[in-house]
């Protein structure tokens, strides 16, 4: 991608010039490998996080029409955020507590005409999304949930459901996402060492509903979303975490310190938007070395962004350093 995209562009623009999160390209390099092994080892080439979901919630959203599959995933997208709160927020399905995403889909799978009866529910409150939901403990930023629970069911109900199944540019649908939808805002504002004051639309819930739209529509044996390369990574912060593990980021003295003792970042701080904008750098250029080593097959950056995901996911222990907290809605 060109320095010109609208998001990578003064993304690569502040991570130049700021000095949280180095890159190191050596460590790049053997994370590209394992990444190209990953790929190319049968049966499966798992590129899309969905693809790994639980069966029971694969077999669900399968089941189901395309509308009603995205309409399942707009909500999963819309309520997915800073699941990392102690103690975790867990539900048990078949006789296994999950936490995190997976906690929420198989939440969704099992509530979700509670959900949509909640919308209906006169003077509904934000207790009756937590007790809709169920599970063990409480998902932080209840407020933020509800609010943008109910702004989508109320565009859903205005149409704006058959609006995501159009067929269009991949980062134009993700864009008119955020037009629609408060709840799907994700912009950083931050000053550069010149002066200059930029913005960064990150988009990471939009651009990710759009990917999975995209997943549902070629499932269903349609074309899919045009230029999906145009798609960023889907910054969050899981990503870091297994960027930081391989050892491609390296954090200053002090920001190594906030993250090991947990300290919570502050939404849009310097050290913030770096790991951020550091994680849309690194996937480019992880994009690029795979190109080398995978012949004939040109990831997209989304691909690779669901492939350090997994990642994450399989390789997590009690020896994994921490991720970055920041108590948002954006992630």
């Amino acid at each position: 991608m060109t320095d010109d995209h609208p998001i990578l562009g003064p993304a690569r623009l502040y991570f130049n010039q700021q000095k949280h999160v180095e890159l190191d390209e050596t460590a790049l390099r053997y994370l590209s490998f394992e990444l190209a092994e990953t790929y190319s080892l049968p049966p499966v080439r798992a590129l899309h996080w969905l693809s790994a979901a639980p069966a029971q919630v694969q077999q669900y959203i399968t089941r189901k029409s395309l509308y009603e599959a995205v309409e399942f995933l707009a909500i999963f997208h819309t309520l997915g955020f800073c699941y990392w709160t102690e103690p975790r927020w867990t539900y048990a399905s078949y006789g296994t507590t999950y936490n995190g995403s997976l906690a929420l889909l198989h939440s969704l799978r099992e509530n979700i005409d509670r959900l949509k009866e909640l919308y209906q529910k006169p003077g509904a409150k934000p207790s009756d999304l937590a007790l809709a939901l169920s599970g063990q403990n409480s998902l932080e930023l209840m407020d933020k949930r509800f609010a943008n629970f109910m702004e989508l069911m109320q565009a859903l109900t205005d149409g704006f459901g058959s609006e995501l199944l159009i067929t269009e540019k991949a980062l134009s649908k993700a864009y008119k996402i955020k037009e629609r939808l408060q709840g799907y805002q994700d912009k950083s504002s931050t000053v550069l060492t010149s002066g200059e004051t930029i913005s960064i639309d990150f988009l990471k819930r939009a651009q990710l509903l759009v990917s999975d739209i995209d997943y549902m529509m070629r499932l269903k044996k349609l074309e899919g979303l045009e230029q999906m390369e145009e798609l960023t990574a889907f910054a969050d912060y899981k990503l870091p975490q297994v960027l930081r593990d391989w050892g491609v980021f390296n954090y200053s003295k002090d920001l190594t310190a906030l993250i090991d003792a947990k300290t919570v970042l502050a939404q849009d701080s310097p050290e913030e938007i770096a790991i951020r904008c550091a994680t849309l750098v690194a996937v480019e250029k992880l994009k690029e070395a795979l190109t080398r080593l995978l012949t004939g097959t040109r990831l997209k950056s989304s691909e690779v962004d669901n492939l350090l995901w997994l990642k994450s996911q399989k390789d997590a222990n009690d020896k994994t350093r921490p991720y970055h907290r920041c108590l948002t809605d954006r992630y």
